[in-house]
């Protein structure tokens, strides 16, 4: 009888949440939102039959493949491809933006505008869900990466510039915010001065130590730190270790390829993500975690299907940790997506005849036993005798090299491009490597380029309700605001494509990011550019200095006593509009002091 009974309510229930109008999405308590760079859609079939020929698991599944809901449209304010910045910056603050953007409003391009562009906000910070979960809800907040941390989809979750390669502004504010934790790579964009931010906000910092990481351990449960006003007025004082606070980081602008990885040396982005959720879950008041697969685009970027494909496959491990918590928890979202497609992996086309009589193994037999990814094999040619490449190129791939090939290896043995967009449409090494992989394979790659082609959205939520068919990029940002539960979202089906009066995010941008000569209007305001970063310098009754990309701010006094005030978020300065975004609070100090 009871089971007669739980039946049908199942069966109501997921009706009822199959039918819930968009604009009635409840919050969760935590949201997991999860990118992997640059993944095409037909990279996921490719994975997928991969891993069923190397395992002979012929019903094997992406964790991914229950999730999908529909496709989610990505450009720029002016551009229908995207690079990586304005990518994730469009979901993470609603605000579609300019070609190399860290969550910043666009400036207009006239002639070649998408959409209406807010021209009095352009050049301002976007405020992201990121800051949002931390500064409206006091949640704990988390970065797991496997490129440098500043790097373009971090950066954009928890930064703000127009200029995505310009790493030290960007570090510099991830380094004073107050994370509670990140994981990833870029020791090498580590400063001193960030390393004393990191600890001043009260993190553990650990710099290629698996060890260490593996052991470090958490306190228990907590209420969040961040749950206090924008500024804080009181002097600065010193900062105690937070044991729920710790950054992770491993090599100098990556960690290895999954297929390269040596457990004893790095984490993997599976274990990186179980780490964070443990110890990000411990705060009552929920958490805000990004995941990115960061390195698919990596593959794609060089047409190396051997990295895409493997690199797509820790991601997908990554999103299984993700989603077997959530279910447990069931008070969890978990968003899986792609900020654009890139260089259109596919199985098959070009020289690929009777397809439809030929075998799996027709596709992969010929890269089975590739051990190495076109990155790693450079390093290891590059470090063997002459006569001796042919015999290291077999061990590792399992590949005969034929004379061409040999001779393509030696003539390019020395030419390294050093960047990574460049490697597929450049003369270099790991190119020609690349290419030998393609050709012992049925996998096709028409570019290694950005396509703008709708991209991959799968979602969790243990209600059911979820975004479907094909959305924009700023409707999917709606829905994060939906399930963080911020006040006055709009339904993700009701979210413009231009500048939205609706997005709550826009009055926290007014917040912590007004410009210097709206909050100091009427004061005499000079800019320094002399040193590491611009300072503002405000002459009023006390005297302020306010360094760029940091959050504190010294107070001078007539007496000539000094103050040091923190404010909640970094202030940011954009050399376009010549004007620093802070908070706006900061207003009121020169009247009070």
């Amino acid at each position: 009888m009871l089971k007669r009974i739980l039946l049908p309510a199942a069966i109501l229930i997921a009706m009822v949440a199959a039918c819930t109008p968009a604009g009635n999405v409840r919050p969760t308590k935590n949201v997991i939102f999860m990118l992997t760079d640059g993944t095409s859609e037909g990279a996921l079939a490719a994975a997928r039959w991969y891993q069923r020929y190397m395992t002979g698991d012929m019903s094997f599944n992406l964790s991914l493949d229950q999730y999908l809901c529909g496709l989610v449209q990505t450009h720029e304010s002016d551009a229908p491809i995207t690079c990586s910045a304005p990518g994730m910056s469009a979901y993470m603050t609603g605000v579609p933006a300019r070609a190399g953007n860290v969550s910043m409003n666009p400036l207009p391009h006239p002639g070649q505008d998408l959409y209406p562009v807010d021209e009095e906000r352009g050049g301002q910070p976007a405020a992201t869900v990121l800051e949002a979960a931390r500064y409206l809800k006091g949640k704990s907040t988390g970065l797991v990466c496997t490129v440098t941390f500043p790097h373009a989809t971090p950066g954009a979750a928890s930064a703000h510039y127009p200029y995505r390669w310009d790493y030290h502004p960007i570090a510099l504010q991830q380094s004073c915010e107050g994370l509670d934790l990140v994981f990833g790579s870029g020791i090498d964009v580590l400063t001193d001065e960030m390393r004393a931010m990191i600890a001043g906000t009260g993190a553990t910092l650990i710099e290629d130590d698996v060890v260490a990481f593996r052991e470090f351990e958490p306190a228990g449960r907590k209420a969040s730190a961040n749950a206090v006003s924008p500024a804080e007025t009181a002097p600065s004082a010193g900062v105690s270790p937070n044991p729920n606070r710790l950054w992770a980081l491993f090599g100098g602008d990556m960690t290895e390829f999954e297929i390269d990885r040596v457990d004893s040396e790095q984490p993997s982005l599976s274990e990186m993500t179980a780490k964070a959720i443990d110890m990000l879950s411990r705060n009552k008041k929920g958490f805000f975690l990004m995941v990115e697969g960061s390195k698919v685009d990596y593959g794609a970027h060089s047409m190396d299907p051997v990295e895409t494909i493997t690199e797509l496959l820790e991601f997908d491990r990554a999103i299984k940790v993700a989603t077997d918590f959530a279910r447990r928890d069931r008070n969890t979202t978990v968003i899986i997506v792609s900020d654009h497609g890139n260089s259109g992996l596919q199985i098959g086309g070009g020289d690929y005849r009777n397809y439809v009589y030929n075998p799996v193994d027709s596709v992969y037999l010929g890269i089975r036993d590739v051990k190495a990814s076109s990155w790693k094999m450079v390093r290891r040619l590059q470090g063997c005798a002459e006569k001796e490449i042919s015999n290291v190129f077999k061990e590792w791939t399992g590949i005969d090299l034929r004379p061409a090939e040999l001779s393509d290896i030696k003539k390019n043995m020395s030419k390294v491009e050093g960047d990574y967009m460049k490697v597929a449409n450049s003369g270099n090494l790991q190119s020609v490597i690349a290419g030998i992989y393609r050709s012992r394979s049925k996998l096709r790659m028409i570019g290694g380029q950005h396509t703008g082609e709708d991209v991959i959205l799968g979602v969790y939520n243990p209600r059911g309700q979820r975004p479907t068919g094909v959305i924009r990029n700023t409707q999917l940002n709606a829905y994060v605001c939906q399930v963080l539960g911020l006040k006055g979202a709009v339904s993700w089906e009701d979210a413009t494509l231009g500048p939205n009066p609706g997005n709550p995010l826009m009055a926290l941008t007014d917040e912590l990011f007004a410009p210097h000569d709206k909050v100091f209007e009427g004061l005499e305001c000079t800019i320094d550019e002399s040193g590491d970063v611009p300072v503002l310098k405000v002459a009023a009754g006390v005297s302020l200095r306010i360094p760029a990309f940091h959050n504190t701010v010294e107070v001078s006094h007539p007496d000539g006593s000094v103050d040091v005030i923190r404010t909640k978020a970094p202030c940011v300065w954009n050399p376009d509009t010549r004007k620093f975004y802070l908070d706006r609070s900061l207003g009121k100090l020169t009247e009070i002091l």
